[in-house]
C-alpha cells in the first residue's frame, strides 16, 4: 500500500511540475517571450532591482505588499536575471497543484481528485493576467495548510512538523498580503474550539506551541532584517497603515467585486458542491468549518472593492475540495450498485463519468485551450521580440544614446522601463500612480524630492497632475528627446532630458 501512494505521489509531482510548466506559458517572464512586465511584476522587480543595488524596500523605494514578496523576486533575478522569477513562479505553481490534488485525494479517487484540481486550474489560468502577483505565491501555502487541516480533521494525521509547517505557511502568507489568511482564521478557531469543548488540553498547548514556533521560523528572520537596517517604521508605514487607506470601499464597490468572483462557473459550482457536502454526517465538522472558509475568502476578496482578476487566484485551492467531496459521493452511489449488481449499475457508472468530462470539457479546457494550441507559435516565435512598441523604443532610447550613469525616474505607473534598462530609480517612489490618488502626500512627497534630485531622465507615462510635470519640466530646463506621438506628446510616453 505504502509503495503504491509513493508511486501515485511521484506520479502526481511530475504531472504537477509538467502542467506548471505549461501555465508558465501565460507568462512575459518565459524565457522563450521576455516580454514586457505587467504593472504589479513591474513594481516588483524594480524593488528587486533596488535591493540588488544595495536599497531596501519601504525606506528606499515605496511599495505596500509584503516582504516575502520582494524577497522572492530577489531571489528570481540572482538566479536568471530578467526571466529568472519565472523559474520560481513554475515551482511555486507545481507545489500548489500537488497538494491541491493530495487534499481532493482525501476523499475521492484518482480521476475525481484529478477532475476536481483540473477546474482549479481554470480559476488559475483565468486570473493569471501575466502572473508574478501575491496571490500566486500564496496559493501553493493556502493548499499545504488546507490538506495539512484536512487531514487531521477528517483522519486525525498529525504531527509536530506539519504544525510548524502550517505555522510557517501563515507567517508568509502574513508577509504578502493579509488578506489571504482565510483558511487559518477558519480552522484555527475550529481546531482551537474543538480542543477546548472535549478537553485536549495537552493537545492544545503543543498545538499552539509548535504553531507559533513556525511563525517565528520565518517571521524572526524578516524582522531582524528589516530592523538591522532601520525599515520597521517604514514597512509598517506602507503595510499597514497605507493598506487600510487602499482598502476603503463602499458598500456597492464590495458587492459588486464580490460578483465578479463568485458568479463564475467554477465558483458557483464549488459553493454548491460545499452546501450538498455539509448535509452529510461524515465529516460535517470539517465540511461546516469549510463552507465558513469558503464564504471568509470571498468575503476577503470584497473587502477593497476592487475587481482585478488576480485576486480570484486564491480561489484556485478553494474550489477543489468541494468538487471532489461531491464526485465521491456519485462515486460510492455508483460502487455501491455494483456490488448489488443492479440494472441501475449501468446509470450510475454514465453519471460518474458524465460528471468527469462535463467538469473538464467545459469548465477546464476552455480556459486552458488556448494557450496550449498556442505554445507551437510561442516557441517558432522564441526570438523575436515581444515587447511593445512604446516600452521597446524608451528602452533602446535610454540604453543607447545614454550611459549607465544617467539617473532616471518615470512619472506614471511604468516600471518595467527601469528593469529593461537596469537603472535604479531617483527619489522614494518609482510609481506615483494609484499610491498618489489614494494619498496625496505622495505626489508633493515625488515632486519636492524630484526637486532635489533633479534625474538625468524623466519618462513621462501619466495623465494624473500632467500640468504640474509639465511646469516641472519647463521650470528645470528639461528638453524632450523622444516622444510618441511627436504632434502631440502628451498623449503616449515621451522622455526628457536634463539640460546642463
Amino acid at each position: 500500500m505504502e509503495k503504491k501512494r509513493s508511486i501515485e505521489n511521484i506520479i502526481a509531482a511530475v504531472l504537477s511540475l509538467l502542467l506548471a510548466v505549461i501555465q508558465g506559458f501565460a507568462s512575459p517572464l518565459h524565457p522563450w517571450i521576455r516580454g514586457e512586465l505587467n504593472v504589479d511584476s513591474g513594481v516588483f522587480q524594480t524593488v528587486a532591482l533596488m535591493m540588488e543595488r544595495g536599497f531596501m524596500p519601504y525606506r528606499d523605494t515605496f511599495d505596500h505588499k509584503g516582504p516575502y514578496l520582494y524577497v522572492l523576486n530577489w531571489l528570481g533575478r540572482r538566479l536568471g536575471g530578467y526571466c529568472g522569477v519565472w523559474y520560481i513562479e513554475v515551482v511555486t505553481i507545481a507545489v500548489a497543484i500537488f497538494f491541491m490534488y493530495k487534499t481532493a485525494r482525501l476523499v475521492s479517487s484518482r480521476t475525481s481528485a484529478s477532475v476536481a484540481t483540473l477546474v482549479g486550474l481554470s480559476i488559475l489560468n483565468r486570473c493569471f493576467e501575466g502572473g508574478n502577483f501575491s496571490e500566486e505565491y500564496a496559493i501553493p501555502l493556502i493548499a499545504v495548510a488546507t490538506y495539512i487541516f484536512a487531514d487531521y480533521c477528517m483522519n486525525d494525521v498529525i504531527s509536530k512538523i506539519r504544525i510548524v509547517i502550517s505555522g510557517a505557511c501563515l507567517g508568509l502568507v502574513l508577509m504578502l498580503r493579509p488578506n489571504m489568511i482565510a483558511v487559518w482564521v477558519v480552522f484555527c478557531i475550529a481546531i482551537f474550539v474543538s480542543l477546548i469543548v472535549f478537553k485536549k488540553w495537552e493537545d492544545l498547548g503543543k498545538f499552539v506551541l509548535w504553531f507559533l514556533i513556525g511563525m517565528a521560523v520565518v517571521g524572526i528572520p524578516a524582522f531582524i532584517w528589516l530592523l538591522v537596517n532601520n525599515d520597521v517604521r517604514a514597512c509598517v508605514d506602507a503595510y499597514l497603515f497605507f493598506n487600510m487607506k487602499y482598502t476603503v470601499a463602499t458598500k456597492a464597490e464590495k458587492i459588486s467585486a464580490f460578483k465578479s468572483f463568485f458568479l463564475v462557473p467554477s465558483s458557483i459550482v464549488a459553493a454548491v458542491c460545499m452546501i450538498l457536502k455539509c448535509f452529510r454526517k461524515e465529516n460535517r465538522f470539517f465540511n461546516v468549518s469549510y463552507l465558513v472558509y469558503m464564504a471568509l475568502s470571498f468575503g476577503f476578496l470584497s473587502m477593497s472593492g476592487r475587481e482585478y482578476l488576480h485576486y480570484g487566484l486564491v480561489l484556485v485551492p478553494v474550489v477543489v475540495y468541494p468538487i471532489a467531496g461531491v464526485l465521491s459521493e456519485v462515486e460510492g452511489l455508483r460502487d455501491r450498485e455494483d456490488k448489488k449488481k443492479s440494472a441501475t449499475s449501468i446509470a450510475s457508472w454514465i453519471a460518474v463519468v458524465a460528471a468527469w468530462v462535463c467538469l473538464v470539457a467545459f469548465v477546464f479546457v476552455p480556459s486552458w485551450k488556448d494557450m496550449v494550441l498556442g505554445i507551437p507559435k510561442v516557441y517558432a516565435e522564441r526570438n523575436e521580440n515581444h515587447l511593445s512598441s512604446e516600452a521597446n523604443n524608451i528602452y533602446e532610447v535610454i540604453h543607447y544614446t545614454t550611459d549607465e550613469s544617467k539617473t532616471l525616474s518615470v512619472f506614471g505607473n511604468w516600471d518595467t522601463i527601469y528593469v529593461l534598462t537596469e537603472r535604479p530609480h531617483v527619489t522614494r517612489y518609482s510609481f506615483q500612480v494609484p499610491i498618489g490618488e489614494v494619498d496625496p502626500s505622495i505626489m508633493d512627497d515625488y515632486f519636492a524630492q524630484l526637486q532635489e534630485e533633479l534625474p538625468d531622465l524623466i519618462v513621462v507615462y501619466c495623465q494624473y497632475r500632467r500640468d504640474q510635470m509639465n511646469q516641472f519640466l519647463a521650470d528645470n530646463g528639461y528638453q524632450m528627446i523622444y516622444a510618441q506621438n511627436p504632434d502631440d506628446p502628451s498623449h503616449g510616453p515621451s522622455l526628457w532630458s536634463l539640460q546642463n
